[in-house]
């Protein structure tokens, strides 16, 4: 609960506090298997990708006004802290496959849907397509306030797309 007040806040510094708060308490389970933990883990993903995806968007608002080597570095570190994402969303994945989220109490059910809803935005942005349409593929079959279908739709639109090269 005090995670969720500081994330709401909305400062910076509440923010980061909500997120390390959320990662000790997550850090810390080895299986997940708990309501309590998959409600937690879900809370978390939802924070944290919503994090990246800010600051994914503030790198692109940023990217011309800063030297070529600034901009690589923190792209470098962003798409580090995507994969890390990833990382977690893959173990958290492990409990989602055998459980129908329709056993589950109804405050792990909407944070575990809705923190996979943002990680398929995190995996998009890391063009890891494959593994967000996996979890579009699973989360769609399930009991969810989330359009786990139209995202998946979203993604198939730009899968087959070429990417334009970066810049020289």
């Amino acid at each position: 609960m005090y995670a969720t007040y500081l994330w709401q806040e909305s400062s910076e510094d509440d923010r980061t506090d909500s997120l390390m708060m959320l990662q000790e308490y997550v850090g810390s389970v080895s299986v997940y298997k708990e309501q309590i933990d998959i409600e937690i883990a879900g809370m978390f993903l939802t924070y944290w990708s919503n994090k990246f995806l800010s600051d994914w968007q503030e790198q692109k608002d940023l990217r011309f006004s800063q030297s070529p080597k600034q901009f690589a570095q923190r792209r470098s570190r962003l798409v580090d802290e995507g994969h890390k994402i990833y990382a977690l969303s893959q173990k958290v994945f492990q409990f989602a496959r055998t459980t129908s989220l329709s056993k589950l109490s109804p405050g792990a059910r909407q944070n575990l849907s809705s923190g996979f809803y943002r990680v398929v935005d995190v995996l998009f942005r890391l063009h890891k397509y494959n593994e967000a349409i996996e979890y579009c593929d699973h989360f769609m079959n399930e009991p969810s306030n989330v359009s786990f279908a139209n995202k998946r739709r979203w993604i198939l639109s730009f899968k087959n797309k070429p990417r334009p090269l970066p810049p020289q």
